[in-house]
């Protein structure tokens, strides 16, 4: 069963380039990570300091593989003290 989810990104507005370099940095990797079916970064039209990253990943084990990896763990790491990451899983109903 696929998992969806979207973790949304709020900036501190001193920090949203060096953020978004960040996210920019482990959108490749982070594709190749098996299980990995859709990774894509959006930046909400009314707020450049709020980004979304809208996830597909095969399983839960895809998933749980995927914060386990360095470049995961790296952008966990560039946003700390810059801003705050907050992920909500879907649940597809059709």
């Amino acid at each position: 069963m696929s998992i969806t989810l979207i973790a949304t990104i709020d900036v501190q507005p001193d920090h949203v380039d060096e953020v978004l370099s960040a996210l920019k940095e482990v959108m490749a990797p982070s594709r190749q990570d098996e299980g990995c079916e859709h990774y894509q970064l959006n930046r909400d039209p009314d707020s450049a300091t709020i980004f979304y990253m809208i996830e597909q990943w095969a399983s839960p084990e895809a998933l749980d593989a995927h914060v386990n990896t360095p470049h995961f763990k790296a952008l966990v790491s560039a946003l700390e003290g810059k801003g705050e990451l907050s992920i909500k899983q879907l649940e597809t109903v059709d």
